[in-house]
């Protein structure tokens, strides 16, 4: 196993794209854990869709939970809501 810190962007209740140096072979499994904000950490397993050498790779998210995929979902209608000083 290998844990290192990533980016991730394109964040979807379906997957998103992870930043990162390390190779991901299509179809190879994997675990996330994911800190949302106002929703503390969530842990997913995933496959990889696609890599782009030396970018990244797309993920989507398997057998979530309806609990996970409401703390997604809560997460981001709070990044899409305008902030309110």
């Amino acid at each position: 196993m290998i844990v290192t810190d990533v980016q991730i962007y394109d964040l979807s209740v379906g997957g998103c794209f992870v930043t990162s140096s390390q190779e991901q072979k299509a179809g190879k499994p994997l675990t996330l854990e994911i800190d949302l904000p106002n929703e503390g950490c969530i842990t997913v397993d995933a496959t990889t869709i696609y890599c782009r050498s030396g970018f990244g790779f797309a993920a989507e998210f398997t057998n979530l939970t309806e609990e996970t995929r409401q703390r997604i979902e809560r997460a981001l209608a709070s990044w899409r809501s305008p902030q309110r000083w």
